[in-house]
């Protein structure tokens, strides 16, 4: 059976500051030559598709640039390396109708579960308990949705991946970790 991973993400380790590593993804950014809308705050960034290339399905990749002191056992001084940490994510506009769609859906089952035991305990039909499968099912093919929906971005995953590799001097699959779910 295919794991789903909600949200796949990556860590890079690189050899430098995150200084260094932040500088090269911005200079990359304000060259021109970033073929993705790109958006800086400090030391975070949001790379997503162009908006003539966008589909319902596209993802956003937030990175994060942090710094790792290392103490060497023995060494003089500790090593510092750069981490990038990744994750892929719908767009915000989907995530969000995702989550309040789910919302509404327990809100729906849990009203109709009330209503339903009111309607048992007068000796009544419970018409409303069918409303609880219809629910079931409408989010269980909601969550078959966002598998298919993902299957549909994992080529503008794994470009988007490749191509802060290659800002970042990295080879795909050197460095990945634990939940990288695109290599």
């Amino acid at each position: 059976m295919r794991d789903i991973v909600l949200g796949p993400t990556f860590e890079l380790t690189l050899v430098g500051t995150a200084d260094a590593a932040e500088r090269a993804l911005a200079a990359w950014i304000r060259s021109g030559e970033c073929p993705y809308d790109a958006v800086r705050a400090g030391s975070h960034f949001t790379l997503s598709i162009r908006k003539q290339s966008r589909h319902f399905w596209s993802p956003v990749l937030t990175l994060e640039v942090r710094e790792e002191t290392g103490g060497d056992d023995g060494a003089a001084s500790p090593s510092v390396s750069a981490i990038v940490a990744g994750r892929f994510n719908p767009a915000n506009n989907i995530w969000v109708g995702y989550m309040l769609t789910y919302l509404a859906l327990l809100t729906l089952i849990l009203g109709s579960a009330m209503w339903g035991i009111a309607e048992l305990l007068l000796d009544r039909t419970p018409w409303s308990l069918l409303l609880i499968p219809a629910c079931v099912t409408v989010g269980g093919l909601m969550f078959w949705a966002s598998a298919v929906g993902q299957r549909i971005a994992k080529p503008e995953m794994a470009a988007m991946r490749a191509a802060v590799d290659g800002v970042l001097g990295t080879a795909i699959g050197d460095t990945a970790a634990e939940g990288d779910s695109l290599v």
